[in-house]
């Protein structure tokens, strides 16, 4: 779990070794796995709340709804990085003739989740409308970081293989998924 963690605040300080280490170690995906549902369950919260009741009892259809508020972002956050990925494997490595297979971007990209973690500032004053954006922006940038040490494209290229997909992952497919949660 340490590693992991250590793994995503480097991946969120841009620290380009640890994205060709996650890709080549075939056991990071579990690390990739953990940072992606810790971000899924930060939306989640954020989404769905975390307020108590008032008279101390447990409202149980309060409670299913959380719960499968909470299972649906997770679900989608889990559906949004592996289409997000493909999407970048597909650009990157195949129509810009990029050097990173799937897996490899599949473990790197995940691990650049962990700004996520922000989104669960989305009900604070003052920092609330702004925090989860710069969360989803971070991530969108650690992506491309990732994407241009795997891939060994330029910039440019690697910025044009990775945003697509994240665009799907985490603006389509959350309005999609669980736009009746936000309203």
């Amino acid at each position: 779990m340490r590693n992991m963690l250590l793994r995503a605040v480097d991946a969120a300080l841009f620290k380009r070794g640890v994205y060709s280490d996650v890709g080549n170690d075939y056991q990071a995906i579990l690390h990739a796995l953990g940072v992606v549902m810790i971000a899924g369950i930060a939306f989640g919260i954020s989404l769905t709340g975390l307020e108590q009741t008032g008279s101390g009892g447990v409202d149980n259809e309060r409670l299913a709804n959380r719960l499968i508020g909470l299972w649906v972002t997770i679900t989608t956050l889990l559906i949004g990085w592996i289409i997000w990925v493909m999407l970048c494997y597909l650009l990157g490595s195949k129509l810009m003739r990029g050097g990173a297979g799937y897996r490899q971007l599949l473990r790197a990209i995940g691990i650049c989740y962990g700004p996520a973690i922000l989104i669960l500032l989305m009900g604070v004053p003052r920092v609330g409308d702004i925090a989860p954006f710069v969360g989803l922006v971070w991530i969108l940038i650690a992506g491309v970081a990732a994407t241009h040490e795997l891939q060994e494209l330029d910039w440019l290229s690697s910025s044009l293989a990775t945003l697509p997909g994240w665009i799907l992952s985490f603006w389509v497919l959350p309005v999609a998924f669980f736009g009746s949660f936000i309203s």
